[in-house]
């Protein structure tokens, strides 16, 4: 009686252990496909919101700075950013720096959309990461327009919708 609980439980041990494991992985295959089409589309946003941008005489033309202002209400981004091909940006919460460094920056002026690695925004301190894509005139790259996302957001945003 002993022997044969003692098989029953190493044996039910063993089919929990292993059904975890698959649920862990099916889990984490959902949610990495999950964050993958929040990442599409926004990157299909941003490209939109470029096209339409490439099409104004300046960069930071009044009316591009006014609607990444208001774009940020209706996102989930947390800032948009124009930048121009030597990396002066414009925020849309009015603050002002250079990214020319930035690897992003650099892959979406030869004209690829580009995901930033986590890093640490020098506008307000929080851990982003950055999507940018390339702002087109007459086929010339000619800026970038730039949406991050805090991660903690992004990671809720992911989760909650599982």
């Amino acid at each position: 009686m002993i022997g044969s609980l003692s098989f029953f439980l190493s044996w039910l041990q063993k089919d929990v252990e292993i059904n975890s494991q698959k649920n862990v992985a099916i889990n984490v295959e959902r949610q990495s496909y999950h964050l993958d089409s929040i990442i599409d589309i926004q990157f299909s946003y941003l490209f939109g919101i470029a096209a339409y941008m490439g099409e104004r005489k300046e960069m930071f033309s009044r009316e591009n700075k006014r609607l990444i202002q208001s774009i940020v209400k209706e996102q989930d981004l947390d800032l948009i950013a124009l930048m121009d091909a030597d990396g002066n940006t414009f925020y849309s919460n009015g603050a002002r720096k250079s990214v020319k460094t930035r690897k992003y920056f650099k892959e979406a002026m030869e004209g690829k959309q580009a995901l930033s690695d986590p890093l640490e925004s020098s506008v307000d301190y929080e851990v982003r990461v950055v999507l940018g894509v390339p702002v087109y005139k007459n086929d010339k790259v000619i800026g970038v327009l730039g949406g991050s996302c805090n991660v903690t957001a992004l990671s809720h945003m992911l989760f909650d919708d599982l």
